[in-house]
């Protein structure tokens, strides 16, 4: 079985590898970042315009407007009609969809690779010349210029045929006033406390968040190792609350939530006892506590660093999904966390983790929140 393990993990690099082409980083004159990324395993290319425009910058005067346009979009522009734009991608055999993070909108079309310059026309009249009521009229033009924006380019292509392709659709439009991002602050109620609110259903949710290193900190990658060892079954807290003959919980995940501003480190628990919320709590921290008593090793990294690769992998053929899940990187972080992010992951230490537990977990802050089961679910 591990020969048969390790002969398909080599497959698929070496397919990877064969397919895979170079990418490369790129700023245009007008200020558009732009990122190329070939891959020849199938002739489609998608091309994902991140729009530094979320939620978290709305204000009293604009709430909702982030999520609006993101269907306005679609109802037309100076030179199409929404039909034109829906109809006219479909009748090239291609996909168009938008989506909304709090730090990001994203605008995505999939074509097949010889109409990608008819996908890129409809993508870039949406983006820059769309028809808009007046009330929202001055926040399209505010956050939708393309010094404020990232394109992710991949698929069946030519790097050089590409970028002019780019420069004809994306760059001719003038750059715009750079938006002022706000800057936040946040201030969590760190403490022993436990935030319980009542709700009809059959299943308890406990919620722990703890402060993490920033996304640019030395710390960052050594944490985050750290949290997907936890993300397992046989992780010490995983034990703590799912082991023996009375269980404390039926499900634990372990991730980051990564912001600009902060990093958390999100458990979330769910057990069929709303009686279990405290001793939840406290089986979870003491479990993190006794972190410090452990010394993690180079096989422990490795598990996490093997899925990610081959992860990383299978992401890259799904060209309709992999911009999807990397825009809210791309505009948090940037290119090069993205482009590096396994191989930072590869390069860290045990040493570098075991000083991370030390350093956060030693007498950790948190907060825990929890949706109690009133075991009566409303119809």
């Amino acid at each position: 079985m591990k020969k048969y393990v390790l002969l398909t993990a080599a497959f698929t690099l070496l397919a990877t590898s064969v397919f895979a082409g170079k990418t490369t980083f790129h700023t245009l004159d007008n200020g558009l970042q732009v990122i190329l990324k070939e891959n020849h395993a199938v002739p489609l290319i998608s091309s994902v315009v991140v729009v530094k425009a979320g939620s978290k910058y709305e204000n009293d005067s604009n709430n909702g407007f982030t999520h609006l346009l993101e269907h306005m979009l679609f109802n037309g522009t100076e030179t199409k009609t929404r039909e034109d734009i829906n109809e006219g991608i479909k009748n090239f055999g291609g996909y168009i969809n938008a989506f909304t993070r709090q730090e990001m909108t994203g605008y995505l079309v999939v074509m097949p690779k010889e109409f990608i310059a008819e996908g890129m026309d409809i993508q870039s009249d949406q983006l820059f010349r769309s028809l808009l009521p007046a009330e929202v009229m001055s926040y399209y033009k505010e956050y939708y210029v393309p010094n404020n924006m990232i394109a992710f380019v991949s698929g069946d292509f030519e790097t050089g045929k590409m970028l002019e392709l780019v420069k004809k659709y994306y760059g001719t439009v003038p750059a715009g006033k750079q938006p002022k991002l706000e800057e936040f602050e946040i201030s969590p109620p760190w403490g022993t406390e436990i935030h319980i609110k009542e709700y009809p259903a059959k299943v308890t949710h406990v919620d722990i968040s703890i402060p993490g290193p920033l996304y640019n900190d030395p710390d960052y990658f050594a944490f985050d190792v750290l949290s997907q060892i936890l993300n397992s079954d046989t992780s010490p807290l995983s034990k703590a609350l799912t082991d023996g003959e009375a269980p404390l919980a039926t499900e634990v995940y372990v991730g980051l939530n990564m912001q600009k501003e902060f990093t958390m480190m999100d458990i979330s628990i769910k057990s069929n006892d709303p009686a279990n919320v405290e001793p939840i709590v406290r089986a979870a921290i003491g479990s993190l506590t006794g972190l410090t008593q452990i010394s993690f090793t180079a096989d422990d990294i490795r598990r996490v660093v093997v899925p990610n690769k081959v992860y990383e992998i299978k992401l890259e053929e799904k060209l309709h999904y992999y911009g999807i899940m990397k825009a809210a990187i791309l505009a948090t972080a940037g290119f090069k966390f993205l482009d590096k992010y396994v191989d930072y992951l590869s390069g860290v230490t045990p040493e570098e983790v075991n000083s991370v537990v030390k350093k956060y977990f030693a007498e950790p802050k948190y907060v825990a929140c929890a949706l109690a089961s009133t075991g009566k679910v409303e119809k």
